[in-house]
């Protein structure tokens, strides 16, 4: 513009992805991301600009933090408001551009002074979601600190309306289009839904800008946004989402308009486009014209990235043929890396320029920077380079970078396919024609395709097709709860409602068929008034649970999203001290059962052995549901109905024979007709003391039901009922339960006779027995015989037993691979154990048909399954055996790994690409349906290899009770169950912290300690009890809080078939050794499950000297000392050698043995020859002579020599990528001797670190000095119980005390800080130490997740306490100040 002056140019201070509040968590990083933005926003006020442009992502969740949300409002005030006037005038209806009560730009309200406006976009980080689907821009909006417009509401309909401004004579037309999902984007151009608008006059003369948010480059065929999709008469477009800083505007020679780039303000990924310098752009703009003037941000930690190829790399190329290259290698690195910091700190201090000089003294130190070494290790010409652990390796770094996880990056280069594509272009073509056609399909088609071969009697078609698309396009994660729920409330009403002229008929069909047709009539009304828009799915009625004490929506997210929060009905959210002030005998109102857990591996060898069996209860008279507004009543006589009449929206709860019915129990037994048809139906009559009715999951590709009629297996009268179980998920009939029998049975055999209603919580329910008979590999021998054996006196139905552990699965992996190798067995795969305690009790099993389901397979279940069937045929039994496989998927992995899955260490981070062992052997963990297929189909023992440890258990109680995929309630609780019992005699008074209150208890005491028993009803509920006959040890609610704290990671409980929610879990006493479960909650399986990958570890060799009196410290150094020196000829060969002292000296000891305190010494080797005798072993017991004052080594010297040692990696596998299998030899043919048992369909996404509250977030502050009481110092474990287990390299801990009023000190006692300080030594030397925290306040419990503190697992850890087992018991003997009132209670 001829002689244009300051006055007619808009300057706009540009800026994209700022991602505030990335990696907040870090204690390094924590505040990159809002420092800069923070340097920004002083920019945009030091250079004067007229506005701010933000192409998206200002957040990096859509769901901000706290502190997020307050450092980007602290920097817009401090920096945007002013009294300077904004010279921008709005020319265009705001009201089109901006949404909510304040539709207007923020600087025009007379209410704000705003002298730097922000105009801003969503990005794919910070969208809408939600209900409402609201953004967190729309709350910076509304507060009056940006202008968030370009929103696209309907992502298939998109019109874009530009925002125009002028100053002076400058005329700008500001375009936004937040971010849409690519493909959706990419097909609303294709078809011309996207409609841009122009100025209506003087066209000519606007400057047009857009800011949009997609991928910039073609990832795949329509995963982005091409420039030519956006319209020619564009002047300039700001490009968000792609990261890499290109800040320089690029001609379009088709389009002709300019793109820039900005790219991101803070490094999200070490990659080479975050390494680009960070920078933003002053654009001025003035007529037609624009000058663009970058800015170099100066707040940015300095990244440097470098890639090698080691094989090209001149003090590297000779490494590859020298064996064990390993420290020459890492050397060879570390001088790279260290190249790496001095160059980024020398970039940094290049880039302050002359702000160092202006700032204070400490603005020369440069921040800790982002250093990563991309290197090839491939060996074109032969050889290896031996790397380390690429997070070992970036531990060397901690205090000089600031990513000391991930510093370095190994990778092999893939070899490149020689076939022929020229058949590429004509497939992707063809395939990228029939997406399109995929594409054009909307979700309410496919919704109404699949309604119209269904029949519904209830939900209305067209609100359920609105309801799915509210899921899918709006993001909104209770839309389908929501619909189900409305529909029902509605329905139920309108029933309520009906006119009881016909009240008196006697006819049961007529006044089924009247309700039928009552339903299918409402539901007609209710689909004609949606179609005529005159009924849409309601909004904001949504009531959610109270949100636990301990939960902080800033790190653990929001309440509201997290599973099972949304109430269902009002029978949710049982008190548990409404049902502890309940044990009278009259039962409390109970919450629906809640969420489960996925299977996981044990630290040991295990073999638990439990059982299961059935039970019915007498109906009681009278049973009442409490909600604060209403009240529905049902007995014997008559049905009364009270409702609130000021209540709308809440619907009465009909209460027939089950209490715990809610409104949708209405509908459940009406008959309903299905068109779809299973391909193909088994039926199979099965007679087991009246016929089990049985049930087989959802397999994949054959249908089966199972058909026969039961009684209850319990001393009595028989009650007949018909259980029909469907096994295909999606083309199964509707299974009928079982009709309901007064009858009562008696579970256990202690004097309770068969009309006892002494538990009225289990009555009228149907329920399976399972016992463990094994908890271990190195369990008693006697369980499986001794259960069968008291079968009469003390009935069962089913038998688990456990024998997997995360120990075996990888000495037995070896043992696997070897046989393969020589072709000979050396030693069985499958576990020896199992077949002593199986021998003395197959005649009991087949002469009382007991159902057993084992574990014990290991890496060989066929091989065990030809062992069983030899025996059961060498005494001609009557005992049909089934075998599960699909656990063993080494090839998948690999084929996952070619395919680019990344395989990532669940508690490392580590890439298996970039592990340094190579893999041998690979096992996933199965659920338990195909245990319940198996027993469906007659089989009467199960042998598995790596199902879950409570996968039987789960199996079991499906099989039984006839239950379906979906009722995750049911298996939620069921999974618990198995949990509880897998460690058999554990939650019996075994590894209990009471133990001294069973010494002298009725019974054998701490002998002859019982195994237990799980009590699972057809609705869910659980009992755990023990042999009647076995009289050592106790149930109770502290064994089995125990138990329960025992190895999970956090309130999410991950199984294959069921997620369990654990925050609301609780247990009471309903007799002697007989504990009740309540308040679990369900959520749907992970699409995942746990894979445990096997390698060479190498071998490991110890050996042990004894030190006797004083000095014990000084002459463990000395014996250090002197066996280094001895060593250092071989030293260079090993990979570990440790010198620990285990324990102290007594102070004046009157006995020897307790003066001695042992030295274990334990080295590691890649090779056994590096560990043979005389480079080991006989150096050490050289050193006698000269050693210390007593020196005295162990004579045993067996464990001197090496053995062989594995690694175990455990990374996470999709479901359905495993062929989940079940084999049952006996039947026909071959086409029904295996059955395939499909992944689940409904699933979740979880995140991969559970919520964790570092202190307690109970209401007040708390004072453990004053409110308390005086103190006393003394070992914590006086006053509290504590259970602790190992997961990999990590130990879980968890402290529970005995009454309510002491749980308010532990919780704010056990913080995250106050456990690392009671790890003493322990955490200090350990660097990779990282602590989580959650509370179980219904336990009165505080858990503890220790990440990395067993070394690398039990395989290869040089612990002595490799199980962690001792975590618990250490921290207990560590000295706290305990409140004298509590201990006055009496100690532990």
């Amino acid at each position: 513009m001829p002689g244009a002056s300051e006055a007619e140019t808009i300057r706009i201070l540009i800026s994209t992805d700022n991602h505030v509040g990335y990696n907040e968590r870090d204690p390094i990083r924590g505040d990159d991301s809002w420092k800069t933005f923070h340097e920004i926003m002083c920019l945009a006020k030091e250079r004067d600009v007229d506005m701010v442009l933000l192409a998206g992502d200002l957040f990096h969740e859509n769901k901000p933090s706290r502190k997020s949300m307050y450092q980007v409002m602290r920097s817009i005030r401090m920096n945007c408001f002013g009294d300077k006037p904004c010279e921008l005038e709005m020319l265009s209806d705001a009201s089109e551009n901006f949404q909510g009560a304040f539709n207007h730009v923020n600087y025009e309200d007379l209410d704000m002074n705003v002298a730097i406006p922000i105009f801003s976009i969503h990005g794919n980080h910070d969208d809408p979601s939600g209900e409402g689907h609201l953004a967190a821009l729309d709350l910076l909006q509304v507060s009056g600190l940006l202008n968030y417009y370009g929103r696209t509401p309907e992502s298939d309909n998109i019109q874009i309306k530009p925002v125009l401004l002028q100053k002076g004579r400058t005329k700008l037309a500001l375009y936004g289009m937040s971010n849409v999902r690519d493909e959706r984007l990419f097909r609303t151009f294709r078809d011309g839904k996207v409609k841009f608008f122009q100025p209506s006059v003087q066209k000519s003369d606007w400057f047009n800008l857009m800011s949009v948010h997609q991928n910039h480059h073609a990832h795949t065929e329509t995963s982005y946004l091409p420039e030519n999709f956006l319209p020619e008469f564009l002047d300039l477009v700001v490009w968000g989402h792609e990261h890499e800083c290109l800040i320089n505007p690029k001609l379009n020679p088709e389009t002709k308009f300019h793109v820039m780039q900005p790219g991101s303000s803070v490094a999200t990924s070490l990659v080479p486009g975050e390494a680009v310098p960070k920078q933003v752009s002053i654009l001025s703009v003035t007529g037609q014209e624009f000058k663009n003037e970058p800015i170099r941000l100066k707040t940015v930690r300095p990244f440097v990235m470098r890639e090698i190829v080691l094989s090209e790399e001149k003090g590297a190329q000779k490494l590859a043929r020298k064996e064990n290259n390993r420290t020459e290698v890492t050397r060879f690195l570390m001088s790279i890396v260290e190249e790496l910091i001095e160059e980024a700190n020398a970039e940094w201090l290049e880039m302050q320029g002359d702000r160092i000089d202006e700032d204070d003294d400490d603005a020369a130190e440069a921040p800790l920077p982002l250093v990563r070494l991309r290197v090839e290790t491939s060996t074109p010409e032969g050889g290896s380079y031996d790397c380390e652990n690429p997070q070992r390796f970036s531990n060397r770094f901690i205090g000089k970078v600031a990513n000391v996880n991930d510093v370095v990056q190994f990778y092999r280069k893939k070899k490149t396919a020689s076939t022929s594509r020229k058949d590429d272009k004509s497939v992707d073509e063809a395939t990228v024609s029939h997406l399109s056609a995929l594409d054009t399909v909307k979700v309410e088609q496919l919704v109404r395709e699949f309604l119209s071969s269904q029949s519904l009697s209830i939900l209305p078609q067209n609100s359920f097709g609105d309801a799915v698309a509210q899921f899918i396009d709006k993001d909104d994660k209770h839309a389908m709860e929501m619909f189900v729920n409305e529909s029902l409330e509605s329905q139920v009403k309108h029933l309520l409602a009906l006119d009881r002229d016909d009240d008196e008929m006697d006819d049961e069909e007529r006044e089924q068929s009247s309700l039928v047709t009552a339903m299918e009539k409402y539901r007609s009304q209710m689909e004609n008034m949606f179609s005529k828009g005159i009924k849409k799915r309601t909004r904001g009625k949504k009531r959610f649970k109270p949100k636990p004490d301990g939960w902080d929506s800033e790190f653990d997210g929001v309440w509201e999203d997290q599973p099972g929060a949304l109430i269902h009905s009002d029978n949710e959210g049982g008190d548990p001290v409404e049902e502890e002030a309940a044990e009278d005998g009259t039962e409390p109102t109970r919450g629906r059962a809640a969420a489960p857990t996925r299977g996981r591996g044990r630290g040991r060898g295990r073999g638990a052995a439990a059982s299961v069996r059935t039970t019915k209860a007498k109906a009681t008279p009278e049973t009442k549901t409490k909600s604060r507004k209403k009240q529905a009543v049902s007995d014997d006589e008559s049905d009364v109905i009270m409702l609130d009449d000021d209540d709308d929206d809440v619907i009465a709860n009909v209460i027939s024979d089950d209490e715990d019915d809610d409104s949708q129990a209405l509908f459940v037994k009406q008959p309903r007709s299905t068109t779809a048809k299973p391909r193909k139906v088994a039926t199979t009559t099965t007679q087991r003391r009246g016929a089990r009715a049985t049930a087989s999951p959802a397999p994949s590709s054959v249908t089966t039901g199972a058909t026969a009629s039961r009684r209850a297996p319990a001393r009595g009268k028989p009650a007949q009922s018909t259980l029909n179980f469907s096994a295909s998920q999606a083309s199964a009939p509707q299974s009928s339960r079982p009709s309901r029998s007064t009858r009562n049975m008696s579970v256990i055999s202690d004097g309770i006779d068969d009309d006892d209603d002494d538990d009225d919580a289990f009555e009228e329910m149907p329920t399976t027995s399972r016992r463990r008979a094994s908890g271990s590999a190195s369990d008693r021998r006697h369980a499986i015989a001794d259960f069968a054996r008291h079968h009469p006196t003390d009935p069962i139905d089913v038998i688990i037993a456990d024998f997997m552990s995360e120990f075996n699965m990888a000495t037995a992996a070896g043992r696997r691979v070897d046989q393969e190798i020589s072709q000979e067995v050396k030693a069985p795969a499958y576990d020896l154990s199992f077949l002593e305690a199986l021998q003395p009790a197959l005649d009991d099993l087949a002469k009382y048909r007991i159902k057993l389901a084992v574990n014990a397979g290991v890496t060989d279940t066929k091989g065990l399954y030809e062992v069983v069937t030899r025996m059961v045929e060498a005494k001609n039994l009557d005992l049909k055996i089934a075998w599960v496989s699909g656990d063993e998927v080494l090839s998948t992995v690999q084929k996952g790994l070619t395919s680019g899955s990344e395989f990532r260490n669940v508690y490392t981070g580590e890439r298996l690409a970039d592990w340094s062992f190579e893999p041998i052997y690979a096992q996933c963990y199965l659920g338990g349906l195909g245990i319940a297929a198996a027993l469906a189909d007659g089989a009467d023992i199960v042998l598995c290899g790596r199902v879950s440890d409570a996968s039987p258990v789960i199996g079991a109680a499906y099989w039984y009770h006839g239950w379906q995929r979906d009722e995750l309630d049911k298996l939620a609780n069921a999974f618990v169950a198995g949990h509880l019992i897998e460690c058999s005699n554990y939650i019996c008074g075994g590894n209990f912290t009471g133990f001294k209150a069973l010494e002298h208890a009725d019974g054998d005491g701490w002998t002859n300690i019982g195994y237990p028993i799980a009590e699972i009803s057809a609705e869910g509920d659980v009992v755990i009890t023990k042999q009647a006959h076995a009289t050592g040890g106790a149930v109770t609610v502290d064994t089995c809080t125990s138990q329960l704290l025992y190895e999970i990671q956090g309130p999410w409980y991950y199984n294959s078939d069921v997620t369990a929610v654990l925050d609301g879990i609780y247990f009471s006493q309903r007799g002697v050794n007989r504990v009740a479960v309540h308040g679990v909650r369900s959520s749907p399986p992970p699409p995942t499950t746990k894979v445990g990958i096997t390698a060479r570890g190498g071998f490991q060799a110890e050996a042990w000297w004894f030190l006797t009196g004083l000095d014990i410290e000084a002459k463990a150094r000395m014996l250090e000392v002197q066996i280094r020196q001895l060593l250092s000829p071989y030293s260079d060969k090993f990979t570990s050698l440790n010198f620990d002292l285990l324990g102290s000296s007594l102070s004046d000891p009157h006995d020897q043995n307790r003066a001695t305190v042992p030295l274990r010494i334990v080295v590691q080797a890649q090779h056994a020859e590096d560990l043979a005798p005389a480079r080991f072993l006989k150096p050490i017991t050289d050193n006698i002579m000269q050693g210390y004052p007593g020196a005295t080594f162990h004579l045993d010297m067996r464990q001197g020599f090496p053995r062989a040692i594995f690694e175990y990696y455990v990374s996470l596998l999709p479901q359905s990528a495993i062929q989940h299998r079940v084999h049952m030899p006996w039947k026909p043919t071959v086409s029904t001797q295996t059955l395939d048992i499909s992944p689940p369909v409904n699933t979740r996404t979880y995140p991969s670190r559970q919520p964790s509250q570092p202190i307690t977030n109970a209401v007040g502050p708390v004072d453990l000095a004053r409110d308390f009481g005086p103190t006393t110092r003394g070992p914590l474990g006086w006053i509290v119980h504590a259970r602790s287990g190992d997961k990999g390299a990590d130990a879980n801990c968890g402290f529970w005390v005995r009454h309510r009023d002491e749980y308010q000190w532990l919780r704010a006692l056990l913080s995250a800080d106050k456990a690392q300080e009671l790890l003493g030594k322990t955490a200090c030397q350990n660097t990779q130490l990282a602590i989580e925290r959650f509370e179980l306040p219904s336990l009165h419990a505080v858990h503890f997740l220790f990440r990395n503190l067993l070394d690398r697992g039990v395989g290869v850890t040089t612990t002595v306490d490799f199980l962690g087992k001792n975590v618990a018991e250490y921290l207990r003997a560590r000295h706290v100040d305990l409140p004298v009132r509590f201990l006055n209670r009496g100690k532990l």
